[in-house]
């Protein structure tokens, strides 16, 4: 499986436990641990996706450069999931079309 990045959140607080423990060998992200990710995440665990660390994950979002869209809500820096995948040119597999 292919992996993302080098290091894993610290706390998965905000995170379903399913996806947490997805990759919790340690080895980073895989592209099935993104595609299962909720549809917004903290600006942390997507700097985690991508091997940015936490000091540097605010820093970038906080200057407008984090590597994608960032939404401000009061205190908090939010990542749109779909956003994260477009960056990594990622696409979720396609539901079976029942009809056939």
């Amino acid at each position: 499986m292919e992996r993302l990045g080098r290091t894993r959140p610290s706390s998965g607080a905000e995170l379903p436990s399913d996806v947490v423990s997805a990759g919790a060998d340690g080895g980073g992200w895989s592209c099935v641990d993104v595609l299962a990710l909720p549809p917004v995440i903290d600006v942390v665990t997507a700097g985690s996706v991508l091997g940015i660390g936490r000091t540097k994950a605010y820093t970038l979002a906080r200057t407008d450069t984090f590597p994608c869209r960032v939404i401000r809500a009061g205190r908090t820096y939010l990542v749109p999931t779909a956003a994260l995948w477009r960056l990594l040119d990622l696409y979720p597999p396609r539901p079976a079309d029942a009809a056939e």
